[in-house]
């Protein structure tokens, strides 16, 4: 399946504003979901697209579920609102 460049940006977005919202740097996120902040930071841009397991475990890292980010996502073009 071939990548779509639009999506992984969105999900870098919702990714980066939740993250931003509970005042975590890259690297604490990182630590949290056991990937490392270069990793968060390369989603965060668009450059990287997460496996599942990766998305859950961001998600939870994060305090919530998959499913809400996603729905956060495509209710508001992956801003969260304060």
């Amino acid at each position: 399946m071939k990548r779509n460049p639009s999506l992984t940006r969105r999900v870098g977005r919702t990714v980066k504003s939740y993250r931003r919202h509970l005042g975590l740097s890259q690297e604490a996120l990182g630590d949290r979901a056991r990937l490392t902040g270069k990793y968060i930071g390369e989603i965060e841009r668009g450059q990287k697209s997460m496996t599942l397991e990766a998305f859950a475990a961001v998600a939870a890292a994060l305090g919530t579920a998959m499913h809400v980010l996603l729905a956060g996502m495509s209710a508001n073009g992956g801003r969260r609102n304060a």
